[in-house]
């Protein structure tokens, strides 16, 4: 699946060692042990849809690129913004955050620096899903289709990833704070009537 699972696209630690920063795609993708030289971030996103175990890592995978941006103060739009090793790895320790064990370990011997205290995650700790139910959720779903239809460009399944993370951006701009897997669910349930009348 794009490099997701294959061995060849694993991390390179001897080359990725020597780097005292990275791309905010890049780092994403080493932090879950993926070579960006051999797996393409965008590439991964166009695969949604194929399964929905491939789609389980690929939300995985944007949650992870969504509390790295967050948690380092980055404009998560800007895939190509700096980061520091010694910060992501920073951001690591206080965060407890769980990535490859091998980068993980690269970045405690090349870049190390002093860890803080260590408390809960918050960018990637499991959330409960509370869901909707019935016409409620029917009309939520709706709703929210219609805008991210008109607004944000969604065009079918593929296009899910992208107009959930810019549609939770955009709330947290407004001080509106929600989940982009319950936004993920939303809108492919407001998707999947669509697909019996318009072809994406």
């Amino acid at each position: 699946m794009g490099g997701w699972a294959i061995k060849e696209a694993s991390l390179e630690v001897g080359y990725w060692r020597t780097f005292q920063s990275y791309s905010l795609t890049q780092a994403a993708l080493l932090c879950v042990g993926r070579d960006p030289r051999k797996t393409s971030f965008d590439q991964l996103m166009k695969q949604y849809g194929r399964s929905s175990e491939a789609d389980e890592l690929l939300y995985f995978l944007e949650d992870l690129y969504e509390a790295l941006a967050n948690g380092l103060g980055l404009d998560p739009k800007d895939g190509e913004t700096t980061v520091n090793a010694q910060a992501l790895l920073n951001w690591v320790n206080i965060k407890t955050v769980k990535i490859d064990p091998r980068f993980r370990r690269m970045l405690k011997v090349y870049h190390p620096v002093s860890s803080g205290p260590t408390v809960p995650p918050q960018g990637l700790k499991a959330r409960e899903d509370k869901r909707l139910h019935g016409s409620t959720f029917t009309a939520h779903a709706r709703i929210l289709g219609a805008v991210a239809i008109a607004k944000y460009r969604l065009d079918g399944v593929s296009s899910i990833g992208r107009v959930a993370r810019e549609m939770v951006n955009d709330g947290n701009l407004n001080g509106l704070g929600f989940d982009a897997k319950v936004v993920r669910g939303l809108l492919r349930s407001a998707l999947d009537p669509l697909a019996e009348e318009k072809p994406f």
